[in-house]
């Protein structure tokens, strides 16, 4: 894969049970969300701004959920596209993130989809540098 960091992006840390594993398998490794566009630029801007549209209401689906809600930890990436959490128990997340894309011109600007990875942290232990590498968009 490749990193992809954003400044400003939303992140989720979502601690995995079979509950998000069932979420998480679904909404993100199998999302049917629009990734490639047409050939033209006005198609493949059209298909970028649906499927764009597809992402947000899963993520916003996630942060609606009341079961999931107390467990969940939102945090913005800053200027740099670096983020952290503090407090965090043992145990095993997922981190993910929305890239909206800014149509800028170079393509990582341009990136629509959903990146995450699969953490696992012992008690005490700090997690820093994390690069997320596996996602869901036309440049993954």
């Amino acid at each position: 894969g490749k990193a992809v960091t954003q400044a400003g992006a939303s992140i989720v840390l979502i601690p995995i049970s079979s509950y998000t594993r069932a979420w998480f398998d679904k909404q993100v490794r199998e999302n049917s969300c629009p990734l490639k566009g047409g050939t033209s630029s006005s198609e493949a801007h059209g298909a970028q701004n649906s499927s764009l549209e597809c992402l947000r209401a899963v993520m916003d689906q996630l942060l609606a959920d009341k079961r999931l809600l107390p467990y969940l930890r939102v945090t913005r990436a800053n200027p740099t596209g670096h983020f952290w959490f503090t407090k965090v128990p043992a145990g095993r997340y997922y981190v993910v993130s929305l890239l909206e894309g800014s149509g800028g011109a170079h393509q990582d600007e341009r990136a629509v989809g959903i990146a995450w990875l699969t953490l696992e942290l012992d008690a005490d232990e700090k997690a820093t540098n994390l690069v997320v590498t596996d996602c869901k968009s036309s440049l993954c």
